[in-house]
């Protein structure tokens, strides 16, 4: 069975921070509730206060399981009372006017990041000690008592202060002080469904520039994320010309022309960027070189992949297209590309392939020429006002030589792929 052939480009942390957002039954990881955007999250200044009061699950549905910080056993819900010090504009909208305390209810979670009771002493906040607490409000209905109650999964990252406190691993960079944190969540952005672009990108310049918050924490995960965003919408909005199926004709060096089916998929996979110095402080964001997209390939259409996670020994890997401006709506365009040379390997039987193999690798050991692969884009992709998509060009492949590529795309049915950029 032939696997998945290695993704010859390099990814961008953003497909591989993608990949990882997925949760599995096995792990769960909670990222600090300082570093997250959400617009339904309200952050006040706080101190804890030693009552506490019957709060019950609200719209929490607890499992029983092992938590992260106790046995998770069944039992019934309290919060800690808090007295409110100062609100930012999100909370004071939120809140009643006469909003002088609040109850914070702690939780557990499972491996699989699901809420479990919490299992340790109701007063979870063992002293009175300002900070400031940053969670999701509770609909009015189920408050505790009529006080205004939040529901605090990962209670140990609260409350924020000043100085990290207790043990466990913290960010080595300057912290913003608690008031400034909560000056700068009334000024956070709320990107929307769609991720915008420009917004994004803006939002960083400005935050980079300002020498008060550039360069500490939390703010420094924020043009992280503000930067995901702005690689989310990048790939949302490219449109792959060459998405599709081709039939090919291939010559290899030594070889009679043969006939290669190729699929290529209609979303992206991975944007190809440029290497930076680490002392490149620029503000503006690189633009890409290119971009990757999944492909298939086959002699014949019947044996194409289904998808591009087919297990089935159908050979699937990438194209990689050179950055273009946004294609036309009429589709006219030139594109240089590049195929993966691995796929070429689909016209070769298993005899040539050892003979073109050791003959390859001997010459190249002879020459103390090792056998790299780099992106290169040498094929030629043209789109005219009428007639088919063509595709032509000459390539270099490891281990085969010279490869003569001509053909053109015989249908609009795409390589089906999971889109790694979320819905666009």
């Amino acid at each position: 069975m032939k696997a998945r052939l290695t993704l010859p480009y390099r990814w961008a942390a953003i497909a591989m921070m993608l990949a990882g957002l997925s949760r599995s039954a096995a792990a769960c990881s909670l990222v600090a509730p300082w570093e997250i955007n959400d617009a339904l999250m309200i952050a006040f200044i706080g101190s804890p206060l030693a009552d506490t009061v019957l709060a019950g699950d609200g719209s929490h549905r607890p499992i029983v399981a092992t938590g992260h910080s106790g046995a998770g056993a069944s039992r019934v819900a309290y919060g800690q009372r808090v007295r409110v010090d100062r609100v930012g504009n999100r909370a004071r909208a939120a809140l009643p006017r006469d909003t002088r305390e609040v109850v914070l209810v702690p939780w557990d979670y499972a491996a699989d990041c699901r809420p479990v009771a919490w299992s340790r002493s109701a007063r979870w906040l063992p002293d009175s000690l300002s900070g400031l607490f940053r969670a999701r409000l509770r609909p009015r209905a189920e408050w505790a008592r009529g006080i205004p109650t939040f529901d605090i999964t990962g209670a140990h990252f609260q409350p924020y202060r000043d100085a990290p406190r207790g043990v466990g691993v913290h960010s080595r960079e300057p912290r913003l002080s608690a008031q400034a944190l909560l000056s700068f969540y009334d000024a956070l952005p709320s990107w929307g469904r769609e991720p915008d672009t420009v917004a994004a990108r803006d939002w960083i310049n400005r935050i980079r520039a300002d020498t008060a918050l550039a360069g500490r924490y939390p703010v420094t995960s924020f043009i992280g994320r503000a930067g995901e965003e702005f690689e989310i919408a990048r790939a949302r909005s490219l449109r792959i010309p060459i998405s599709g199926t081709f039939r090919l004709d291939v010559l290899v060096d030594g070889l009679a022309s043969r006939t290669m089916f190729l699929r290529v998929g209609s979303t992206v996979a991975s944007m190809d960027y440029p290497q930076r110095d680490s002392s490149d402080n620029t503000l503006e964001a690189p633009l890409p070189e290119g971009y990757a997209a999944d492909a298939a390939a086959a002699t014949a259409v019947s044996h194409l992949a289904l998808s591009c996670h087919d297990v089935r020994g159908a050979a699937v890997s990438y194209v990689n297209v050179a950055w273009h401006s946004r294609t036309p709506a009429n589709g006219v365009g030139e594109w240089q590309v590049g195929i993966d040379p691995g796929l070429v390997d689909v016209i070769l039987s298993q005899e040539e392939r050892d003979r073109l193999g050791v003959h390859r690798g001997s010459a190249a050991k002879a020459a103390n020429d090792p056998l790299l692969f780099s992106v290169t884009r040498p094929l030629r992709v043209v789109q005219g006002a009428t007639g088919p998509l063509r595709i032509e060009g000459v390539m270099s492949v490891p281990l085969l030589g010279v490869v003569q590529v001509r053909g053109e795309r015989i249908s609009r049915e795409a390589l089906p792929c999971s889109n790694r950029w979320g819905e666009g």
